[in-house]
């Protein structure tokens, strides 16, 4: 026994016979075991990617989640065990009505295969009873059972976005052998049929789902609608039988909607001319764009002093400030023939005489 790969839970034959047991199912434990694991052969069929058995075990997960709510739960696990023992793919009309579950024989099996098993007659009926009514879920279960077992299977519908995708590639795996056509409307009439009711959870702790759900069915439907409209602009002969084509919205197809600037409808960019050098990028203007010219700023004239460059020498490392005040203190030191009058040999030049001890260079300019 496998689910893809994956070998089913060893817990999941021993519930089936503890909820048998639970019952009053009077045969002997192999017996009981060996009817689970017939059940467990049914929901492993090859046709079956959604209706398998990781959805029996997430059905019976939810059974118990809900489980206080119910009067028997026991007798829920064991119609969730058979609500879709019996499943066929090869009837359209059999997908619109339960999506290729088919109760009326699934339940048929479950009256045959409990009462072998010592089940109580009433039990079983109450068993039978839960499994037909899923046809229409929620709007024809009354009593809180029903209530739970229908809630239990619709929670598919109130997974994650993710999960959700993956249940829908998974249904339609399961219908693949249908056209294309075909398979969206009866999708788009199921969907329709859902979100037309009242209410899609019953109890009163599966309420909470019901926003979740009717999100992912809302999403599901506006995608099958925008498919099916595309398919009625394209010729449905390019779509293999049975093969799922991703929709282009009509708009697009038809030319009223233009398509998106890409990378090869963008105008390719001038040839520069032999020496020219490629333009830099300047912030807050396109690359490429001739950058403006700036008048040169006026000379200054020479005068003792500092004359300051756009950064203040504080913002440089420390090293940085300290060469380039040396370096300006040497200018400073160098004669100037045209300003100062020539001094006589051997005389060291003086100090002037707004300068202080400290050398600073941040001293206010003074022009006689």
């Amino acid at each position: 026994m496998n689910t893809g790969g994956a070998p089913a839970p060893q817990w999941l034959a021993s519930a089936f016979v503890r909820s048998a047991r639970t019952l009053g199912a009077t045969a002997d434990p192999s017996e009981l075991k060996a009817t689970a694991e017939r059940l467990i052969e049914r929901w492993q069929e090859s046709n079956r990617f959604h209706h398998g058995l990781p959805h029996l075990i997430e059905v019976l997960q939810r059974v118990d989640t809900l489980a206080e709510e119910a009067h028997n739960p026991d007798a829920v696990r064991l119609a969730a065990w058979y609500h879709g023992a019996i499943f066929d793919t090869s009837m359209m009309a059999e997908y619109r009505r339960a999506a290729g579950e088919d109760k009326d024989k699934s339940a048929a099996l479950a009256a045959e295969e409990l009462a072998a098993l010592g089940v109580p007659e009433q039990t079983i009926e109450q068993i039978c009873e839960m499994i037909l009514k899923l046809k229409g879920h929620a709007q024809q279960c009354s009593d809180i059972d029903c209530q739970v077992l229908s809630d239990a299977d619709l929670g598919s519908l109130a997974v994650e976005p993710q999960k959700y995708r993956k249940y829908r590639e998974n249904v339609r795996k399961e219908f693949s052998h249908l056209e294309i056509v075909d398979y969206l409307d009866a999708r788009i009439t199921i969907i329709t049929k859902l979100l037309g009711r009242t209410h899609l959870f019953a109890s009163p702790m599966a309420k909470m789902w019901e926003d979740a759900a009717r999100e992912n069915l809302a999403a599901e439907l506006a995608r099958l609608k925008a498919e099916r409209e595309c398919l009625e602009t394209k010729p449905a002969e390019e779509y293999e039988p049975g093969a799922h084509k991703h929709a282009i919205p009509a708009k697009v197809a038809e030319g009223q909607v233009s398509k998106p600037p890409t990378l090869e409808t963008e105008p390719e960019p001038k040839p520069r001319r032999a020496g020219e050098k490629p333009a830099a990028e300047v912030v807050g203007r396109p690359v490429g764009e001739e950058p403006r010219t700036e008048k040169p700023a006026a000379e200054t004239p020479t005068a003792w002093g500092i004359e300051r460059e756009p950064s203040d020498l504080r913002s440089l490392p420390r090293r940085n400030a300290k060469t380039v005040r040396m370096e300006r203190r040497t200018e400073l030191e160098v004669e100037d023939p045209d300003r100062d009058p020539p001094r006589p040999s051997g005389e060291r030049p003086t100090r002037p005489k707004d300068d202080d001890a400290t050398g600073s260079l941040f001293k206010p300019l003074q022009i006689d």
